[in-house]
């Protein structure tokens, strides 16, 4: 679900919890998944519901003060979104009281990002599908005032159910962005990020939108927008419509 940072030892929490152990006294972990852009990701079980999940880390210096109000508030409400678009958040919380973590439902199949180095281009029509169903998500979160901050090929999950959003980022503050921009590590694409002011009224929203015209554009001609080093993707332009989404 995720890719292997530049730099995990940056963003790793600083004690990483044992495989065996539980988070929050409800998700047990079983096995590391990856490193994400802001902290690690480990498979889980919901000892309430026996569900598996997927939780989330974050080390604690990422979010503090405000920026960790501010995580816990727009978590609440990630936690209230029901949508077939949307992935299913189930928890959040605060490992012992400084490190927030996330759960999620553990979603099977593979990444749009995946998908297109399988395949190189993908058919216009598939384009369409996935684009409409990313869209029907992203609908949803806004309609809550909810920006995704994130649009990207690699947010973008491919399962039985559709093109599913997941990885919502969240906002940190200046100093952790210098910090993780001086490690080599931007959790937004510059491709996929709105050329506008982020103070704006509705920039966030925007934004969002932009990532998913500048996806498109990836998805249809195998670059990303205003990438030229950027190599092309393999693939003739009818490559064979994936399977998952039938």
């Amino acid at each position: 679900m995720w890719t292997q940072a530049q730099n995990p030892l940056l963003i790793a929490p600083s004690c990483p919890p044992a495989i065996g152990s539980k988070i929050d006294g409800r998700y047990q972990l079983t096995r590391l998944l990856a490193s994400g852009s802001l902290g690690l990701v480990y498979e889980g079980v919901d000892m309430h519901t026996g569900l598996e999940a997927a939780v989330k880390l974050f080390p604690s210096w990422v979010f503090q003060g405000e920026a960790r109000e501010r995580f816990l508030r727009e978590a609440k409400r990630l936690g209230a979104l029901r949508h077939a678009n949307l992935v299913q958040y189930l928890g959040f919380g605060l490992i012992g009281g400084r490190s927030p973590f996330l759960a999620m439902e553990r979603l099977s199949g593979v990444t749009l990002r995946a998908r297109l180095r399988q395949v190189g281009l993908l058919p216009v029509r598939y384009c369409l599908r996935v684009l409409n169903e990313v869209l029907r998500g992203l609908a949803a979160a806004h309609d809550d005032d909810l920006p995704h901050r994130n649009v990207r090929p690699e947010s973008v999950f491919l399962d039985q159910r559709g093109a599913v959003l997941f990885d919502f980022g969240f906002s940190v503050d200046e100093k952790v962005h210098s910090q993780l921009a001086r490690a080599g590590i931007d959790p937004v694409r510059l491709e996929h990020l709105a050329p506008c002011a982020p103070a704006e009224e509705g920039a966030q929203l925007r934004s969002d939108l932009y990532g998913v015209s500048a996806m498109a554009y990836e998805m249809l001609t195998g670059r990303a927008p205003f990438c030229s080093r950027q190599p092309r993707l393999p693939g003739p332009v009818e490559a064979v419509e994936p399977k998952v989404l039938r």
